[in-house]
């Protein structure tokens, strides 16, 4: 019969503190037929801390370390392999010395960083055993093992001791829920502790095999009836025999689906958790490092802290020796978040709803800035969405110095996480609803103390009357909420999200004194809410309590006039949508996506270690990073040989091929399912990857996400910080991305072709077009690069990117068809502009550079000069004969102040111009105008589907109204600005506008306007005389 899974016989201490009997049952089993053979090594003060009551026990169970040598060495010798439990630092370095054949982690030590990570440099079986072990605590342990990614196998081993384990608590359907956690990529066993008496104790590890288990584990015995340590579930030899016998006829079992702990499980979990304890004694301000701390169990179970949440911290009281390390013990900042908007499907616009004459989130505002006057709250944060109507509350938030955070209009939680992303340095949220507006400051105190106490990860105070409680989160618990929800749309309802999860998260609640245990309806979603709340809050401002009343005052104020609370008496509670989903995929925790970083090099040698260093620094670590050198002549590759043994780092020398010759390398390399090109003079944000790829992986339509970025000169130090706009839907018309530190769906650039060849610079505006026009492009509103400002830039010359950028449009449209449609020019010169437009110009004049370029251009199907000056036409009739056209404008619609749409659509009657595709109006004022120009324009306007495009340039100076008090600023560069907020002056004299949209409105300004950014030398515009002599004498300097 063919052996599909290993029997291991645990050994335990059924050897009675014997190490002779340890031999004996070892040798028995295996002639048994046991395929290995686990003994459990352990050390008292290893174990436990000795004020726990089992520490006499199992200091009279533990063998000395040449009594487990001398049972290893004889038992290798039997043919069947030898693993070992592991309780500590010290077994582990017995087992290794002795050579078994595999460890064994007991549950207790998931957490145990330290122990793991010694053990992660071993090339052999590895067992985890988790039960009574969170999701997140499994995976924090396979991370660590699986840090330096050598070779090894890991097996999750499901099941736990209660001395006997009941069946109804044994849950085989976890083991169904662990392989769809994993997959096939890490193995799965199932440890049976059922009494020995019952038949199910061979039954259930039967139920178990077809869920794809490779180990079952059976502790073994001599005599049960003897009740020796670990008797419970133990089989004898004969029993231990047939057993065998019957698990390779074996094929079916069921369970339960929800990955949740029994009572039983639960008090397993509580009685053998390790927590982090102290050392030695430490003093206040400490900085805890690994050797401060050890992981033991503790008479009084408190949730174990992650190892990450505690190395580093620094202690805000002196503790003794084994202590019991908790949250309250370390230095945390607590950020407050107030979520709200003003839309409502029971009370529209409550939020500012009048209570004192003031809007009714203020008295909120009020109540939480007296909790960070009283450092209970560290930061308070606003978060809204970026509808319009929400800006009034924007309004009423700036006015208490708030940070203000607008986002998703449907996903409450992803509003959160645009606050927690920017306070990264706090790890302690505060949730507080817009509706919750008498927030108890006190109660407030005692929630997050509570919280902290019992290192929870969610803490509630429900038992307090709804509107004055609130809600506490670890900053990891949102963070992991979600990246792994399948829809965190319904986090409005964000508590549900860790009550449906309840077992995989360490969850509180606060004990409120009696009197204020009651179930009171102070919430505000009604107008019944609203009626009770205002008469309330005026009662309170009476008695000089307007915003400082306390939990007392509320049941007071109740308990002298109760039947205020028939008011709202009925109104029930919100339940949660029935299309609202708050399930959470776990699956994703092991899938996180690759991502490819790319540096690309010339002659950077200043600035590349940096940047190598940004991406080695990451937050999120599933990257790797190809390093392509274009044949430096500098140090370079000295300074990149320095990481050629990285395990994460590719590195390619090449002669000179190109910015995008090398981008499609690095493509054709990449193994990542998003790809970001780092140049090597710029460097990334430690949380840049992190935060770029939540956002990416929120939808599969995103096609590109992009962030904000820090200017910074040849050191480093940031001189500006570049602010793109915060809507969540980026359009075309929008500044392009950046084509470095961008974050791309490879197989969407594959599809497009990859990088263009045909282009030496500019690689992030071809893919802008290339992405943005089909695929969802996404904007994260914080700065997550750091982009170098100095002269080697290639960004730096403009008029060579503009250039490239008109190449990169055509490529983009069928051009063939664009030249074939009907396009016209129209010139537009007024009655006063002959001596200027005529005079002498470096052996020209303004009007024949003008005319020259259109005319080379081939663009046009007709130019057409309209002036009321006789001398300018006879001067152009005279030159240029019939190829153009020549309007003798009336001399009304050439005045300052008439408008330029009436004289387009007095040329188009006048020479019955129809059906014409765009029309464009030129000006004779720009000397150095460059002729490709023109083409870009038209070509902008087909490639953004605009109504009109406009050449432009961004203006930095401070601009100012008249609004009859003064002057108002209407835009001014002393503050940071959102890219939509940025002010382009018209300038160089291109207006291109639709002929369908003209024929339709008659104006030249459409509904959708584009923009062509010129060069500072086609934007110079001569105004005068003095211009004219002044430029010339410019041009003759330039040219010598």
């Amino acid at each position: 019969m063919k052996k599909k899974i290993k029997i291991i016989a645990e050994i335990a201490n059924a050897h009675q503190g014997c190490s002779l009997k340890a031999f004996e049952l070892a040798e028995s089993f295996a002639k048994s037929g046991a395929d290995a053979v686990k003994f459990q090594i352990y050390f008292a003060d290893e174990l436990l801390v000795k004020s726990h009551k089992r520490y006499k026990h199992f200091k009279k169970q533990s063998f000395s370390k040449i009594e487990w040598g001398s049972i290893i060495k004889k038992s290798k010798k039997l043919g069947v392999e030898i693993y070992a439990d592991i309780f500590g630092i010290q077994a582990f370095k017995i087992a290794k010395k002795y050579k078994v054949d595999g460890y064994k982690i007991h549950s207790s030590d998931l957490n145990n960083v330290p122990l793991l990570e010694l053990i992660s440099f071993e090339n052999k079986k590895i067992f985890l055993s988790i039960g009574g072990s969170t999701i997140l605590e499994v995976q924090n342990a396979l991370r660590v093992l699986n840090k330096n990614n050598n070779k090894k196998d890991i097996i999750l081993m499901h099941g736990f001791q209660s001395y006997p384990t009941s069946t109804e608590d044994s849950n085989l359907n976890r083991l169904r829920i662990l392989r769809d956690l994993f997959d096939n990529d890490i193995d799965i066993g199932y440890s049976d502790h059922v009494s020995g008496e019952d038949d199910f104790s061979t039954i259930l590890p039967i139920l178990s095999l077809p869920f794809e288990i490779k180990y079952i584990e059976k502790h073994v015995t001599f005599d049960r009836e003897k009740k020796g340590v670990d008797y419970y579930s133990s089989f004898e030899p004969n029993e231990f025999k047939k057993f065998i016998f019957d698990v390779r006829r074996a094929e079916n079992s069921l369970g339960d689906e929800i990955y949740s702990f029994s009572a039983a499980e639960k008090e397993y979990r509580n009685s053998v958790k390790k927590s982090w304890t102290s050392v030695k004694p430490l003093k206040k301000g400490h900085k805890i490092s690994a050797k401060d701390i050890v992981m033991k169990r503790t008479p009084n179970f408190i949730h174990p802290l992650f190892y990450e949440d505690v190395i580093g911290k620094k202690l805000i009281k002196s503790i003794s020796a084994e202590t019991t390390i908790t949250n309250d013990l370390l230095e945390n900042k607590v950020l407050a978040i107030i979520v709200a908007r003003m839309e409502s499907s029971r009370l529209p616009q409550k939020a500012i709803k009048l209570i004192n004459k003031k809007p009714a989130i203020e008295h909120l505002f009020e109540r939480i800035s007296i909790a960070k006057t009283k450092g209970i709250v560290d930061s308070i944060a606003f978060c809204t969405t970026t509808l319009e109507i929400d800006h009034q509350l924007i309004s009423i938030a700036s006015k208490f110095n708030f940070k203000i955070y607008q986002g998703e209009v449907n996903d409450v939680l992803s509003r959160m996480m645009l606050a927690v992303n920017d306070h990264e340095d706090h790890d302690i949220i505060i949730r507080i609803t817009g509706d919750d507006i008498l927030i108890d400051p006190n109660y407030l105190e005692k929630t997050i103390r509570y919280h902290l106490v019992k290192n929870a990860e969610y803490t509630d105070a429900k038992r307090l009357p709804s509107g004055t409680d609130t809600e506490v989160f670890q900053k990891n618990l949102l963070k992991t909420i979600f990246n792994i929800s399948n829809d965190s749309s319904g986090s409005e309802y964000l508590t549900t999200y860790v009550t449906n999860n309840i077992d995989q998260f360490e969850v509180a609640s606060l004990d409120v004194i009696p009197r204020h245990d009651k179930k009171l309806r102070l919430t505000m979603d009604t107008q019944e809410d609203y009626n009770l709340i205002n008469k309330m809050l005026t009662f309170f401002k009476n008695k000089k309590k307007e915003f400082t009343y306390s939990m007392d005052d509320i049941f007071n104020y109740f308990e002298e006039n109760p039947n205020l609370l028939k008011i709202n008496r009925k109104i029930k509670q919100k339940s949660l949508p029935k299309n609202i989903k708050t399930t959470l995929n776990w699956k994703r925790l092991n899938r996180d996506p690759l991502i490819t970083v790319y540096i690309t090099n010339f002659n950077y040698s200043d600035y590349i270690k940096q940047a190598i260093n940004s991406v080695i620094n990451q937050k999120y670590q599933d990257f790797e990073l190809i390093i392509i050198d274009d044949g430096s002549t500098d140090n370079s590759k000295e300074i990149i040989d320095g990481y050629k043994n990285h395990n994460k780092i590719k590195i390619i020398y090449q002669k000179n091929k190109g910015l995008n010759v090398t981008n499609n390398i690095a493509l054709r390399m990449s193994k990542g399912k998003y790809i970001v090109r780092l140049d090597a003079d710029d460097f990334l944000d430690e949380n840049a990857l992190m935060l770029m790829v939540q956002e990416i992986e929120v939808d599969e339509e995103i096609g590109l996400v992009f962030s904000d970025y820090y200017l910074v000169n040849k050191n480093g130090s940031i001189i500006a910080e570049e602010k793109r706009h915060d809507f969540k839907k980026v359009s075309l018309l929008d500044q392009p991305a950046h084509g470095a530190c961008t974050m791309i769906r490879k197989s969407f650039l594959e599809d497009a072709g990859g990088y263009s060849n045909d282009f030496s610079c500019q690689d992030g505006y071809d893919l802008w077009i290339k992405i943005s026009k089909h695929k969802k492009v996404r904007n994260i509103n914080l700065p997550l690069f750091y982009y170098r400002k100095h002269g080697e830039n290639l960004t730096e010359n403009k008029e060579r990117l503009y250039k490239t950028r008109h190449e990169i449009i055509k490529k983009h449209l069928k051009l063939d068809k664009i030249k074939q449609k009907k396009h016209i020019a129209i010139v537009p010169i007024r009655n006063d502009q002959s001596s200027l437009l005529l005079n002498s110009f470096s052996d020209s004049t303004l009007i024949d550079i003008t005319l020259k370029n259109i005319l080379d251009s081939k663009f046009f199907k007709e130019i057409i000069i309209s002036t009321p000056n006789d001398k300018i036409l006879d001067y152009l009739k005279k030159n240029y004969k019939n190829k153009i056209k020549y309007d003798k404008r009336p001399e009304n619609l050439a005045m300052y102040n008439t408008l330029i749409d009436k004289t387009v659509n007095h040329v188009i009657k006048k020479f019955s111009l129809k059906k014409l595709d765009t029309i464009s109006i030129i000006n004779c004022e720009y000397p150095f105008r460059k002729d490709y120009y023109f083409e870009k324009a038209i070509n902008t306007l087909y490639l953004f589907d605009a109504d009109s495009v406009l050449s432009v340039v961004e203006e930095n100076s401070n601009f100012y109204q008249h609004k009859g008090d003064g002057l108002i600023p209407l835009k001014s560069n002393k503050n940071l600005r959102l890219e939509r907020e940025y002010v382009y002056r018209e300038t160089g004299g291109i207006h291109v506008v639709s002929g369908k949209y003209f024929n339709k409105f008659h104006e030249i300004l459409g509904k959708r306007n584009s923009s062509i950014t010129i060069d500072s030398q086609s934007a110079e515009k001569v105004n005068n005389l003095n211009d004219l002599i002044k430029l010339e004498k410019i041009l003759k300097i330039k040219t010598r």
